[in-house]
């Protein structure tokens, strides 16, 4: 249907349709008037039970050019659909436009009316149950992009906890291990202490100090299942695995560069140099082995 109103939103004249009861978007409502196209329009109602409606949003459509008013002023063209909320109850309609200008300046036109013809729903379908849980199921799709993100960052967070709880017995291993360090002359005593040892005698973190201070220290970088046999040439061979491979084979172990100041054991007595003397009175003596 067509409502023609003049600059002033007076109307002059109207083409109707039939309009019935329940139909959505079926049927269009044009206003037509002699303002400028760039103009926003809007539309409210006043439904036959009564209620009314917000303001709606018209389209501009394309002038069909030849039509004026009696001042020979050319109408411009703007479509609505009607909605079911607007048709849900038969009678009498009233419509008002809205004409809004650049400037702010708002037209309120004059009301005019229609007729939404009876129809067979007079009422809203009953919600069942089954229709309250399709709504129920419709409103979660709405939050499917968080729960999946929330998925993914609590699948990584169970990941890294995974990694943390792997390491968790390595950590521990090294931080007892630590404390425990070995001491010895030269790497060719040190090499053969670990090639009779068995893969249970040293600890993964283990550090091992070599008196001898023109060498790095070392420590258990890893205990390995299998035995392997030890053949270096001396100490420069050593050195140069430590730097081209990172550790050297001994035994069951893999020995690594302490990455650390080097210790100075010069001027530190062994305890295999020391000899303990019970005094019997709950007493001991420690007497230096000069001799050992």
């Amino acid at each position: 249907m067509i409502f023609y109103f003049n600059a002033a939103g007076l109307a002059v004249g109207s083409v109707p349709t039939r309009v019935f009861q329940g139909s959505n978007k079926a049927s269009e409502i044009i206003f037509a008037c002699p303002t400028d196209k760039s103009n926003v329009v809007e539309v409210a109602f006043t439904l036959a039970n009564g209620k009314s409606t917000p303001c709606f949003l018209m389209d501009s459509i394309k002038s069909v050019g030849g039509v004026f008013d009696n001042e020979g002023e050319e109408f411009n063209f703007w479509k609505f659909s009607l909605l079911s909320n607007i048709t849900y109850a038969c009678g009498p309609v009233n419509v008002q436009f809205f004409v809004n200008n650049a400037t702010g300046e708002r037209l309120a036109t004059a009301t005019c009316s229609f007729m939404v013809e009876k129809g067979v729903i007079a009422e809203e379908p009953e919600k069942t149950d089954t229709w309250e849980q399709v709504v129920s199921k419709l409103a979660l799709l709405n939050d499917v992009g968080d729960l999946i993100a929330k998925k993914e960052s609590i699948d990584e967070i169970v990941a890294n906890f995974s990694q943390i709880q792997n390491a968790f017995p390595r950590l521990i291993a090294l931080a007892e291990s630590a404390s425990k360090a070995v001491a010895y002359d030269n790497y060719e005593e040190c090499v053969n202490a670990f090639l009779v040892a068995d893969a249970t005698e040293y600890k993964i973190g283990q550090s091992v100090y070599i008196k001898e201070l023109h060498v790095p220290d070392l420590w258990v970088f890893s205990i390995e299942s299998n035995f392997e046999n030890s053949n270096f040439s001396g100490t420069p061979e050593i050195l140069a695995r430590l730097d081209t491979e990172g550790f050297i084979r001994v035994g069951y172990y893999k020995l690594s560069k302490l990455e650390t100041l080097k210790v100075d054991l010069s001027n530190y007595v062994m305890k295999s140099e020391i000899d303990v003397i019970d005094n019997a009175d709950g007493t001991a003596t420690l007497v230096l082995n000069v001799g050992a």
